[in-house]
Formats: C-alpha cells, structure tokens, sequence
C-alpha cells in the first residue's frame, strides 16, 4: 500500500511521538488528534483537539481525519499519566473511542491499526506466548487492562461487518515522553543527582521491555505490508530491575546501585514472552533497539543529556 497520509489518536502520548517522528522521516503527512497539543510543530503535520472521553460523530472525525489513507488507534487514558479517571471515563476513553473510530473506518474505508498490549494475555508468565494464547479482561493491568481486552472485542465484531483492522499487542512500552514517575525516568533523574538506587527484592524478576520507536515502525510498515489481524510485538529481551537500574547508572555516568538482601530463595518471574514470528513473517517485524541505547534516547530527549 502507498502510504501519504496516516491518522494518528494519541498524538501527545510518549507512542504518539515516536510515530510522528517516524512519519516525519518517511516523508509522510499526518492528521494528529489528542487531548493535550504535541510539542511538535511540523508544517506536514495537522492537529485537532479530541480528547477520547468524548463521543464523536462520523462528521466530527471527519473533521480530524477526513482524507487519510489509515489511522493509527495510539490514544488512550492510562492511569497515572493524567488526570484521574473514574471507570466510566477510562471506559469512555479506551472502548467507546474505538466503537466511534471503527466505525467511522468502516463507513470510510479507512485500514485501523489500534495498539493494545500484551495485558489482555490471561497469563503473563505463559513463555512465547502467540497471538491465539488466552486472552481475557481481569490480567495485571486491573481495569486499564480490561478496557484494552474489551475494545478489542469490540473492533472484532466491527472485523466481521467490514472493518479493515491491525491489532498490535506490544509488550511494556518506554522511550522519550515516558511519564516521570516510571520507574526509568526516576532511575535516571536519581543517576544523574549522584544519588543512590535502593532497589527492595525481588530485583530479578524479569519483563520484556519494547521501544516506543521499535512499535511506531511496526505501525507504519504493516500498513503499508497490507495485513490484518492480531501481530505480538516484543523488544529484544526480557530484562530485570536490576538490569534497568545498572543501564541507567552507565548511561548516565553517575549514581550507584545498592540492593537490599532478600529474604529466603525465590524462583524469578517472567512476564511478556511473547512470540513475534507471526509480525516477522508478514511485515519483516524485528525489535531494534536494546535498553541501553533506548536509555540514551530518553537521556537525549527528555533530560537533554548527550
């Protein structure tokens, strides 16, 4: 598929920079909408307010993303990040939104690519989970991941009345634009004041990290590989605490890591293996970017440190 011009939703999120930058460095156009105004400003870019918790007509997205060639479903209310939602709101914001949009595709004929997350797997521990592993709306995520679960049942049954529909399910997503009570920015906020670390056990416990420019690559290239469907997306490995700690320290060239000693044996856990054979075979999906030079990006651009 010729791909000009792309929609996104999350414009202002830490996803919906990187997607930006990457339409930006494919030459392409975009038709943007979030709650709050990017920080980019780019004369191939086109903004429009639509904060999700509102209902919109089909007239009124076409006010945002009339003449697209597909949209990019990245907006969401994620706790923590914002404002504190009620259920009803978060609801609003992360399944009703995608009843709205998808239906506005259909009419349109417009491909969706709605970003999930692997928080619908029923377990998180299963190793080298599929896209057909168990999936199911009471997960880690608490109802946050219950609204990721039933918007995609939602945009499934729109699958079968003609919707042109990407289910990406990433891992747990970093990079610039990462909210500062995460746990890499405060890592690094306290490496670059020399101060300590103190990480309380367990410290091995291990989750798959992804790039938010490893997932805005994804997004755009299995648009234009024409595909549908459900694809996992993960980052290269499964790292630690401990491992994110000691990444942040060296890049950051300063602070220490102290661990305090844990109490009795214990087996690590393991969270978000996924299987990413299925995006690699149809749309040449590889994670490219390991967590130290994903450190240095939000150094770069979010502490300003080369």
């Amino acid at each position: 598929m010729v791909l000009s011009k792309v929609g996104l939703s999350g414009a202002s999120g830490m996803l919906g920079g990187a997607i930006i930058r990457e339409v930006l460095a494919r030459g392409m156009t975009g038709r943007l909408s979030s709650r709050k105004t990017p920080e980019v400003n780019h004369p191939s870019l086109r903004w429009s307010p639509w904060d999700l918790i509102e209902w919109k007509t089909p007239n009124g997205i076409d006010n945002i993303f009339g003449g697209v060639d597909a949209v990019i479903h990245a907006g969401a209310s994620v706790p923590g990040s914002g404002p504190e939602l009620s259920n009803k709101q978060l609801f609003d914001a992360n399944v009703r939104s995608c009843l709205a949009l998808g239906e506005w595709a259909i009419d349109r004929e417009v491909p969706l690519v709605y970003v999930s997350g692997a928080v619908v797997y029923e377990d998180s521990g299963q190793d080298r989970m599929v896209e057909t592993s168990p999936v199911n709306s009471t997960g880690l995520g608490g109802f946050y991941g219950s609204t990721k679960f039933l918007a995609e049942q939602v945009l499934f049954s729109l699958g079968e009345k003609g919707l042109d529909l990407i289910v990406l399910r990433p891992t747990s997503i970093y990079g610039p634009g990462l909210s500062k009570e995460k746990m890499i920015p405060k890592f690094l906020r306290k490496s670059l004041d020399g101060e300590e670390i103190v990480l309380q056990p367990p410290v091995n416990d291990k989750i798959n990290l992804i790039h938010s420019s490893d997932v805005a690559r994804a997004s755009l290239d299995a648009i234009e590989s024409r595909v549908s469907g459900v694809f996992n997306l993960a980052g290269p490995s499964e790292v630690s605490i401990e491992e994110i700690a000691n990444a942040c320290v060296v890049n950051a060239g300063a602070g220490r890591v102290t661990i305090k000693s844990e109490v009795g044996p214990r087996k690590p856990t393991i969270r978000y293996r996924l299987s990413c054979h299925k995006a690699n075979e149809e749309f040449g999906y590889e994670a490219k970017i390991h967590l130290s030079e994903g450190i240095r990006t939000v150094l770069a651009e979010d502490f300003h440190v080369d």
